[in-house]
């Protein structure tokens, strides 16, 4: 009997660890991502604050493909950035190795 409860207790414990292992990684999945929109965000507010002119920005929205991230910025209007350097600001944030960012 005692050899049971132990392989039941075991059991319970491989569940548990596996579930919180499961859990961890997609937590660290959700964090990258959403850690490079706020990268390509925070790059973009900064060329837009050095052009003095009025811009805002409507949406951005990214798409995953480890190791590849597509960003797609919407700014009204219509305005010239750095494609580049927001790029490698998400590059150096996160672990995404390719980024595109896509400025509308």
């Amino acid at each position: 009997m005692k050899g049971q409860t132990s392989f039941e207790t075991l059991f319970l414990l491989i569940i548990i660890l596996s579930s919180a292992i499961i859990i961890t990684s997609y937590y660290l999945s959700i964090h990258d991502e959403t850690l490079a929109l706020s990268v390509a965000r925070n790059e973009t507010l900064n060329q837009i604050a050095q052009t003095n002119s009025e811009i805002t920005i409507k949406n951005i929205t990214a798409v995953k493909n480890t190791p590849v991230v597509q960003i797609t910025i919407d700014v009204e209007p219509d305005t010239q950035l750095d494609e580049e350097k927001i790029s490698e600001a998400v590059k150096k944030a996160t672990i995404f190795t390719d980024t595109v960012i896509i400025i509308e």
